[in-house]
């Protein structure tokens, strides 16, 4: 039986749908969080590197693997975060566990970006603020 593992990633949060009146502050709060060296753009090497600190949070016995429990753990974070993106996307650990072995390695949970491909629009490997908000816009339609 496969389970489904839900994930708090930086892109996610930045695709999530905030309360109206506070969108454009906490679009920009969160864009800011992501964008690690001010550039105005978010780079695949910035959402990894916020991918893996969540992986660190995830892997609580520090074996370097995200196991069943772990997951179900980051699964319930992801929910009492609210984030309906990311559930919506039904990531389970089958599709990021390249070596079928049933566990998470770092380097499987932190390479998995699907939601970046499809967000970076022009193909240059970085999302600047409007390929992010051209994404919202799409998921919440």
């Amino acid at each position: 039986m496969k389970h489904s593992l839900l994930l708090t990633g930086p892109l996610l949060v930045l695709l999530a749908a905030p309360a109206l009146a506070q969108a454009g502050a906490r679009q920009a709060a969160a864009f800011g969080k992501a964008d690690a060296n001010g550039d105005g753009v978010i780079s695949r090497t910035e959402l990894m590197a916020r991918k893996g600190a969540l992986f660190d949070r995830a892997d609580r016995n520090g074996d370097g693997q995200i196991d069943r429990a772990e997951a179900d753990r980051l699964r319930k974070m992801a929910q009492r975060a609210a984030m309906a993106a990311e559930a919506n996307a039904g990531l389970s650990i089958a599709a990021m566990d390249t070596n079928a072995d049933g566990l998470l390695s770092r380097s499987e949970f932190t390479s998995y970006l699907p939601m970046f491909e499809v967000a970076d629009a022009n193909g240059d490997s970085v999302l600047d603020e409007g390929e992010v908000s051209r994404m919202r816009a799409a998921l919440q339609n």
